[in-house]
């Protein structure tokens, strides 16, 4: 008889064995999880804080502007206000002096005669 030579078997390489994981680091990796969602959960937290700071923040801003507009305006009109009355009083002490200087013609006039 004849004997077939078959090609020497190759040796695939195997995957390394899978160990179960140890109870020890299964809780580990548990309590990781714990604490990565809590400090997802602190971190939405201080997102939503934060935006409500934000818009706060914008009103504070929108309303400080508001208050400057009107105070400008409000200072603009004292300076009107302030300039007509200090007319006003020239008028009222250029009409003082006409007076005393009418007076004083008359006296005058009064004793020319």
């Amino acid at each position: 008889p004849s004997s077939i030579l078959l090609p020497p078997q190759t040796q695939q390489s195997s995957p390394p064995p899978t160990t179960p994981s140890s109870p020890a680091s299964t809780s580990q990796n548990n309590n990781l999880h714990q604490q990565i969602s809590q400090y997802q959960i602190q971190i939405t937290a201080y997102q939503q804080q934060l935006s409500q700071k934000e818009r706060d923040c914008n009103a504070y801003a929108t309303r400080v502007e508001a208050l400057t507009k009107q105070l400008d305006m409000e200072i603009e009109q004292r300076k009107t206000l302030q300039l007509r009355l200090s007319k006003a009083e020239a008028k009222k002490k250029e009409g003082e002096t006409n007076a005393v200087l009418i007076a004083y013609i008359k006296k005058l006039e009064g004793e020319l005669e």
